[in-house]
């Protein structure tokens, strides 16, 4: 072979080459296109799920917030039915004292009575 049908081969192969360069380049281009589309896709992705965290953040909030007033509501019912209790114990002891007052002095009432009968009753004026 001589130099020109090598300076030729060359020249076919080197152009060769260049064109699967390119080739591959605009591949490479349309490649990074869909990444470019992803990107975009991804940031959108992102920009929701940062709402869903800001949300789900807010909502643990009122949670929380929720769980303490359970809890202060929870106090309280405690208190007044203390309180209730307390009361109705104040009361029970007032009510035995009482059944008690009444029974000594329905007892006494009878024995008035019995010695007032040994002693021959009521005169009348």
């Amino acid at each position: 072979m001589d130099m020109q049908a090598i300076n030729e081969q060359l020249i076919e192969l080197k152009d060769y080459v260049k064109k699967r360069f390119d080739e591959n380049d605009n591949r490479f281009n349309e490649i990074d296109k869909r990444f470019d589309e992803h990107d975009k896709r991804f940031d959108n992705h992102d920009k929701r799920f940062d709402r869903i965290e800001t949300s789900l953040g807010t909502q643990a909030k009122k949670l929380l917030d929720h769980d303490d007033h359970f809890k202060e509501n929870e106090e309280r019912r405690d208190r007044i039915h203390r309180e209730v209790m307390e009361g109705q114990d104040k009361m029970m002891k007032i009510l035995v004292r009482l059944d008690q007052e009444r029974t000594f002095c329905n007892k006494r009432f009878e024995r008035h009575e019995a010695e007032i009968k040994k002693l021959g009753g009521f005169k009348k004026n």
